[in-house]
């Protein structure tokens, strides 16, 4: 693998095994294989962190709550990962406008709402 590690290899390979799942399940797909705990879903963690500092990060003042989900209605469509992305805002969407109006750090949030592990 050219120097390259082999963890690196095995993660892009998680990511795109999970993403032929989904795909093969449709759009409710994802929905009918996660577990009580969101922290199993590889790409879980990384989606809700990025999802958080991005509306941060373009919220001039914190801005308000119904301001938040408005931004969080169109992040995902800048998203790498947009089907994990859009089922994470969906399925937090009447959470993640006062988590994310809190002083607590992404990383915080996120464990918060089961998508990382504590």
């Amino acid at each position: 693998m050219g120097g390259r590690s082999p963890a690196l290899f095995l993660g892009i390979l998680v990511i795109l095994l999970t993403c032929l799942v989904w795909t093969s399940h449709g759009d409710g797909g994802v929905e009918k294989i996660v577990s009580d705990t969101d922290a199993s879903i590889p790409g879980a963690c990384r989606v809700c962190t990025w999802v958080v500092k991005k509306i941060r990060r373009n919220l001039p003042n914190g801005g308000s709550k119904e301001e938040i989900k408005e931004r969080l209605e169109a992040v995902c469509n800048r998203s790498f990962l947009k089907r994990v992305c859009l089922w994470f805002v969906r399925k937090f969407l009447n959470k993640l406008p006062d988590e994310i109006s809190s002083k607590d750090d992404a990383r915080t949030i996120c464990v918060h709402l089961k998508a990382c592990r504590g």
